[in-house]
């Protein structure tokens, strides 16, 4: 098994009174959390799940 290292951008707002909505800049992903390091931990869970089998140079992204 490789280990891909690689930043991906992403923004993080806080949303309406419920919490934040983090997207990602580098690719069409978006996800919610009520508190900021479950919103954090969402988005890395839905980033390596989104990632997971894609042919990266698709999307732009280096594959080593």
């Amino acid at each position: 098994m490789t280990h891909l290292e690689q930043t991906i951008r992403a923004v993080i707002l806080r949303g309406d009174a419920r919490g934040y909505v983090a997207e990602c800049v580098d690719f069409a992903l978006v996800t919610l959390g009520r508190m900021l390091d479950k919103t954090v931990q969402i988005l890395r869970e839905a980033t390596a799940l989104h990632l997971d089998g894609q042919h990266l140079t698709t999307l732009g992204l280096r594959d080593n």
